[in-house]
């Protein structure tokens, strides 16, 4: 089965109490696609700070982040509640 990779970014803004901005980028076929992105990105105003890299294998603490899905797979299975 094919794979892709999504690419998003996420922005913490401490300054309304750790806020979060999630801005989703694109989806690519390769994983190399995805770092050619962060590459032209992360020079750009708004990512130019924050341009480390979250990789799921690893728990690192980062703004880029890639998800790798199986295409025509239904990867949300279980139930989900609204936190307010």
């Amino acid at each position: 089965m094919k794979d892709v990779f999504l690419l998003s970014h996420y922005h913490r803004l401490k300054s309304l109490g750790n806020w979060e901005d999630i801005k989703f980028i694109w989806v690519y076929s390769t994983k190399n696609l995805v770092y050619d992105a962060i590459e032209k990105l992360k020079t750009q105003p708004g990512f130019k700070d924050n341009y480390k890299i979250i990789d799921l294998e690893n728990d690192d603490e980062s703004w880029f982040y890639i998800e790798e899905y199986e295409l025509d797979k239904l990867h949300w299975q279980e139930w989900f509640s609204i936190l307010y």
